[in-house]
């Protein structure tokens, strides 16, 4: 298993597409690839925000830039309007990677499996 907190690139958005309920993979050049209109498109939604930024609009993830508590590179990110306190809050050094491992989370926990 493999903590949500410590995926990044293609692996992130691998898990991403998965949550999506994609069927994605890992190319042999390294990019996460869904298949679309009979062909397969590179998916980075931890890295585009035309990918990511949907997704954190959709599910309601707040951001908050770690300059308000000291720390001007990292971002946190957590479900809006949290009703359960365990619902999976994340941090990144990109808003779009703590908005993408925030929702990784909501839907799988804490721990993805290693193997793709």
């Amino acid at each position: 298993m493999k903590k949500v907190s410590e995926l990044e690139g293609a692996e992130l958005d691998y898990w991403v597409a998965k949550a999506e309920g994609k069927n994605a993979r890992i190319s042999i050049t390294g990019d996460c690839v869904v298949p679309e209109d009979g062909t397969e498109r590179v998916y980075r939604p931890s890295g585009y925000w035309n990918h990511g930024g949907q997704i954190i609009e959709s599910e309601r993830i707040e951001l908050q830039c770690g300059d308000a508590i000291g720390d001007g590179h990292t971002w946190f990110a957590h479900p809006a309007a949290i009703v359960d306190p365990n619902q999976p809050s994340q941090v990144g050094p990109t808003p779009l990677i703590a908005a993408m491992r925030c929702y990784v989370a909501s839907k799988f926990g804490e721990t993805v499996p290693e193997e793709k």
